[in-house]
């Protein structure tokens, strides 16, 4: 078997077609993955600005303090001062304001005798530039701003709107077909017979694949019939990508593999020497992912989160990388049969870990109260050794 290093390379390099890109407007763009460099199309800020409500100064003027300045002229927010200010002059200024020509700092008001008169007493000599947003300081005209594969999250959008650019180009979101297998399965909304149960994956997998940006479509349940599945995955594979969760094992009525065989896929990985999730099965298909995934729940969302994840972010054009945390484990385990990822709870606070009372591949109340993965590697974890936790 593969290890989970090994599986994580044949993602890698697997050959992913290129899914085609739009332009959206920037009000739409939330969660998107950027489809290209953006560079700055103006210097930020486009003048020096004052960092503060004050005066602004010519800093030769003030020798020595306490100094009397004229106030010579008043600038607000949104206004740009025509005149400059001369020796012995100052500008009273507000936040956000242009400063006006000669003046290179900003005394504070309550560093003065205040707002309101012709004259104005500076209590203290500040350094050139103080209490100022040099022009260009943000960024200069030229510069990167945004580079291509970054997500669009809330403040990329208010930074591409303070350039005032309305429109990005955006990677298309990709159709994923989700397909659940297994006689037993019912729809979740449907009271099962004795022997059945409801499908929780398609629901789980389909909200996954919708975190990140594509368009998830249900092809509802295969059963064990090998015709039955092959027809859904032969509609699945007029899409971008194909999940099938359930049928990946070596079980009499698994046939998940065969049928991605008869169909023409190139498998690239089947089973991970980890625990849950080992039975899980890539494949490309003309550029396309094509995954199988274990049936039990908890095995199906470790696989999604370790395999299928990166994956649809390489479609994508995305970051792919994992976010771990190294935390410290509050208590020490046997050696697992294979190296494991359990649900956990984190405090990212005290940065420790706990392993939560995980009753099988099954158990979606223990995998709802985790807030992470915690990877465990294949022998004995000391109490408060440092491992490796991945935030779910």
């Amino acid at each position: 078997m593969n290890t989970v290093e090994a599986a994580w390379e044949i993602l890698k390099t697997a050959p992913l077609g290129k899914l085609p890109l739009e332009e959206v407007f920037l009000e739409d763009a939330l969660s998107r993955i950027l489809g290209e460099d953006i560079f700055a199309p103006e210097d930020q800020p486009a003048w020096d600005t004052a960092a503060m409500d004050g005066f602004a100064v010519r800093t030769e003027d003030i020798e020595k303090t306490p100094i009397c300045l004229k106030v010579s002229q008043v600038v607000f927010a949104g206004e740009y001062p025509e005149e400059g200010i001369g020796p012995g002059e100052c500008a009273k200024i507000m936040t956000g304001a242009p400063l006006p020509k000669g003046a290179d700092a900003v005394v504070p008001v309550e560093d003065t005798s205040g707002f309101g008169k012709e004259e104005v007493e500076i209590y203290r000599k500040p350094e050139p530039g103080s209490c100022v947003r040099k022009k260009g300081e943000n960024i200069q005209k030229g510069e990167l701003l945004l580079e291509k594969g970054e997500r669009l999250t809330p403040k990329e959008i208010a930074l591409l709107a303070s350039f005032g650019i309305s429109r990005v180009l955006v990677v298309s979101p990709p159709k994923i077909a989700v397909i659940a297998t297994g006689d037993e399965v019912v729809p979740f909304e449907r009271t099962p017979r004795l022997g059945q149960i409801r499908n929780s994956n398609t629901p789980m997998l389909k909200a996954c694949l919708e975190r990140l940006g594509t368009l998830p479509i249900s092809l509802g349940v295969a059963s064990d019939r090998e015709g039955d599945l092959l027809e859904k995955v032969k509609q699945g594979l007029s899409y971008d990508g194909v999940v099938v969760t359930g049928g990946a094992s070596v079980g009499e009525r698994d046939c998940v593999e065969k049928v991605f065989k008869k169909l023409g896929v190139s498998i690239l990985l089947h089973k991970v020497r980890i625990k849950p999730g080992k039975p899980v099965i890539f494949g490309v298909w003309e550029g396309k992912p094509v995954f199988g995934l274990p049936g039990n729940p908890v095995s199906a969302f470790v696989s999604f989160s370790l395999f299928v994840r990166p994956v649809i972010l390489r479609l994508l054009g995305g970051h792919t990388h994992f976010e771990w945390h190294t935390l410290k484990l509050e208590m020490g385990v046997s050696p697992p049969k294979r190296e494991s990822f359990l649900p956990a709870k984190a405090d990212y606070l005290k940065r420790t870990v706990q392993l939560l009372p995980w009753k099988g591949s099954g158990d979606l109340v223990t995998l709802s109260q985790a807030n992470c993965l915690a990877r465990l590697p294949e022998r004995e974890v000391a109490p408060l050794e440092l491992i490796q936790v991945l935030p779910i």
